[in-house]
């Protein structure tokens, strides 16, 4: 039986768990901070069980990401919601002046991310 885990999108970058989880982790939460702008995700459980959801992305699916964001962040919502995920919106924050946020990036809103999530079969708890 594979842990269960949950995601909480959050709107702060925490340095300490940054460092705590394993590559794979890291790479998503990059690449949703990339498309989400102020959003980015704090995933807490078995670090196994999110390698196995979330693997390192290839240089193909950044050059896919940097083409069309929502196929990527579909098919990465789609892993973790096929892992057990459940998904938490936290009130936004406002984005630190020393963040950048990718250039011609919109932030995506707490409506876009619901309509996303129902597409894979998940649901977002507010």
């Amino acid at each position: 039986m594979s842990a269960r885990f949950v995601a909480v999108v959050d709107t702060v970058m925490r340095g300490d768990l940054e460092r705590s989880f394993n590559d794979a982790l890291y790479s998503f939460r990059v690449l949703m901070t990339q498309y989400h702008g102020a959003l980015c995700l704090v995933l807490a459980g078995e670090a196994a069980t999110l390698a196995r959801a979330l693997p390192l992305p290839s240089h193909d699916d950044w050059d896919q990401a940097l083409d069309d964001p929502a196929l990527l962040l579909r098919r990465n919502l789609a892993a973790l919601v096929n892992e057990g995920a459940t998904i938490y919106v936290l009130e936004p924050a406002p984005v630190p002046d020393d963040r950048p946020i990718t250039p011609g990036i919109t932030p995506l809103s707490t409506v876009q991310l619901a309509a996303l999530l129902a597409e894979v079969g998940g649901m977002l708890f507010l």
